[in-house]
């Protein structure tokens, strides 16, 4: 199966579909689904510097849910989402959507969505933007 009839074929059998750039051109691992804005009225999630099975376990539970009817917002902390840590959603800007999200530019071809990248703190619970911050992993999309 081709990778575009993958995308589709999981969208419509589960609502939505996970990619893992486990390393682009300019040395970042992220991950983001596909399918949320279409099957969920959702924007798409994105999460950086983690594995890709850590990143499709916070993505089944994160879709389990929205599929409740749930929406995130951005810039408000939730802390049901990595047990111990408040995480945080922030938009990304649609001006980098080409480079990064190749593949939900592709299926959405000319449609208008969103992609919020989840933010998750250190162990001492400062997030990229604070001084403070201490993991290397985490890029800013």
């Amino acid at each position: 199966m081709k990778p575009k009839e993958k995308i589709i074929n999981d969208i419509q059998k589960y609502g939505w579909h996970v990619v893992h750039i486990l390393d682009d051109d300019r040395g970042e691992k992220y991950s983001y689904t596909i399918g949320l804005t279409d099957s969920f009225k959702h924007p798409e999630i994105a999460i950086s510097g983690l594995k890709p099975d850590i990143c499709s376990l916070i993505f089944e539970g994160i879709v389990e849910t929205i599929k409740d009817g749930f929406e995130y917002k951005v810039n408000k902390e939730y802390d049901d989402i990595l047990e111990g840590y408040n995480c945080i959603f922030r938009q990304i800007s649609d001006n980098k959507y080409d480079n990064l999200f190749g593949k939900a530019t592709e299926y959405y071809k000319e449609k208008a969505f969103n992609v919020y990248q989840l933010f998750y703190p250190d162990n001492e619970n400062n997030f990229p933007w604070d001084n403070e911050y201490s993991l290397t992993i985490q890029e800013l999309l």
